[in-house]
């Protein structure tokens, strides 16, 4: 298994996120721009506002339908009878988080799309002698689609997952804009703080190895990835007949005891549970399986 090459296509998805996330800022600061005032924020919008806010839900409709939490809360606004500036502050902070959810969406797609590709031909090389006549695998983005769908390591599909990172976000920067607003802080989002705030953000994204290790969205991508790997080998063992499995945990100074005591072991194909024997065992784990004795 190359890591590098993996780690290759995973930096060239972080320029691209990072490319996204300038025009998230942007359209972050023109909600800012606003000119909210703190003494205002919960008082009922005028008319005027309360139809701008309308009109931007209804433009902004087919990326908000893609996040169930925001679609609710977007829905609610349309039939709540005292719409405040901190409905109208928090819900555009939502959209605009949605729209980046969505934009990224392909991106993310062509990243694990990429990975699986490598992941899965270097895989049948080394167990398609198993099974000499049967037809040589053929991978699909339908196939990943559908392990995409599927519930990883923590329990949730990987639409779920990026559901909520982009309501935990998008709550991120309206708790520091009402702080701002309550010191009569300009808000900008090129300030120190903020830009603190989007780059904590990119490592929820991607880069574990510099994430928070309390921060319980720390670099989703790596995460999600190691799963889908996992995933993708089971799937080639299981179409060419591989009968047992060995674990294989990544020895270093961040390996952890539950995967270096699992590290060597053995299992058969058909009793691999995922957290338990089939890795990822945890978040941000990077163990994987390998065929066991090919031809025994």
């Amino acid at each position: 298994m190359n890591w590098n090459y993996v780690d290759k296509i995973l930096n060239k998805y972080f320029l691209t996120y990072k490319d996204k996330q300038r025009e998230l800022k942007d359209n972050i600061q023109g909600i800012f721009n606003l000119d909210f005032k703190y003494d205002k924020l919960f008082n009922k919008a005028n008319n005027n506002d309360i139809s701008r806010f309308k009109r931007y839900l209804d433009k902004n409709k087919e990326f908000i339908k893609r996040n169930n939490y925001i679609a609710y809360i977007s829905a609610k606004m349309g039939n709540k009878g005292k719409i405040t500036y901190d409905d109208i502050l928090k819900t555009m902070l939502y959209v605009e988080y949605a729209k980046f959810e969505t934009n990224i969406y392909e991106n993310q797609f062509d990243t694990f799309y990429n990975i699986s590709e490598y992941v899965v031909n270097s895989e049948i090389e080394k167990v398609e002698r198993l099974n000499p006549k049967k037809k040589r695998l053929s991978w699909t983005p339908e196939i990943l689609l559908a392990i995409l769908l599927t519930p990883n390591n923590m329990g949730n599909t990987w639409q779920e997952y990026t559901n909520g990172v982009s309501v935990y976000n998008a709550e991120e920067i309206y708790k520091q804009a009402t702080i701002d607003l309550r010191k009569e802080k300009p808000l900008n989002v090129d300030n120190n703080t903020y830009r603190e705030i989007f780059k904590k953000q990119q490592k929820r994204e991607i880069n574990k190895k510099l994430a928070d290790k309390n921060d319980k969205f720390m670099g989703q991508i790596d995460n999600e990835d190691n799963y889908l790997i996992n995933q993708e080998k089971l799937y080639v063992y299981l179409y060419y007949g591989v009968k047992k499995v060995q674990f294989k945990a990544v020895i270093d100074d961040r390996t952890t005891d539950v995967c270096e005591n699992m590290n060597g072991k053995i299992f058969d194909i058909d009793n691999l549970t995922v957290g338990e024997n089939l890795p990822p065992l945890h978040y941000n784990c990077r163990s994987y399986i390998d065929p066991y004795k090919i031809g025994d």
